[in-house]
């Protein structure tokens, strides 16, 4: 029986997924169709090369990894493809975001999990898995939301597991800021408040031990966090 299953097995009585009033209903419809392309336009077709990003901060020897906010599961599929005997599994809100990951998977015969959850209180166990890794998800949250990922994500890790989280930076270029601006946040609410957040800072208060990335000439950070 695949790890996955099992740790599904091990899940107490389902809570009631809600939908947080934040969350933007459109990945439940035809923008959901449109994110693979769309997230390719924003990086100038360095998707690929960004999400692979994660690799680098993964251990190999890695047995049992979440992805948070999986989207259309590219990053998952990333992380199945260079750790083949990982148990990938990838969660999201949006059962039309699932539906495509499913499909992907299925297309590069790839056995991942994906299920629909609430990031910010899930229905696994504690110490479930070795890395989790969230790809520009927090700034779809507010900022008191991002709080509860963090706590989250360190309940589900095991001892010594990572939490690495991929999202936009400040850059020191204003170009690349007036860049950031009209592409991501005339559309997107909270994401300013991102930029102005010190990550690390935050995830330090919940005793992780921290580093920090930057790529992509600021646009892009990176931080993970230890337990």
């Amino acid at each position: 029986m695949p790890q996955s299953d099992k740790i599904m097995k091990q899940k107490k009585s389902k809570m009631e997924i809600k939908t947080p009033t934040y969350y933007r209903q459109e990945f439940r419809g035809p923008l959901a169709y449109l994110y693979d392309f769309s997230f390719k336009l924003i990086t100038l077709g360095r998707d690929k090369k960004l999400r692979a990003i994660f690799l680098m901060h993964i251990p190999k020897k890695s047995r049992n990894i979440l992805d948070m906010a999986t989207g259309t599961g590219a990053v998952a599929c990333i992380i199945k493809k260079y750790i083949p005997n990982a148990s990938v599994i990838g969660i999201d809100l949006s059962n039309t975001m699932l539906s495509i990951a499913k499909a992907k998977a299925q297309r590069q015969n790839y056995e991942i999990s994906f299920l629909l959850e609430n990031i910010e209180r899930t229905n696994f166990k504690n110490s479930q898995f070795d890395a989790i890794t969230l790809s520009f998800g927090l700034h779809e949250l507010p900022l008191e939301h991002r709080k509860n990922i963090f706590k989250e994500a360190h309940r589900l890790l095991k001892k010594g597991g990572r939490f690495i989280i991929m999202d936009f930076n400040n850059p020191r270029n204003i170009l690349l800021r007036w860049l950031l601006y009209f592409h991501i946040f005339l559309a997107e609410k909270y994401a300013k408040s991102l930029l102005e957040q010190d990550l690390e800072k935050e995830m330090q208060k919940i005793k992780y031990q921290t580093f920090k990335k930057i790529h992509y000439g600021g646009l892009v950070q990176v931080v993970i966090g230890k337990k």
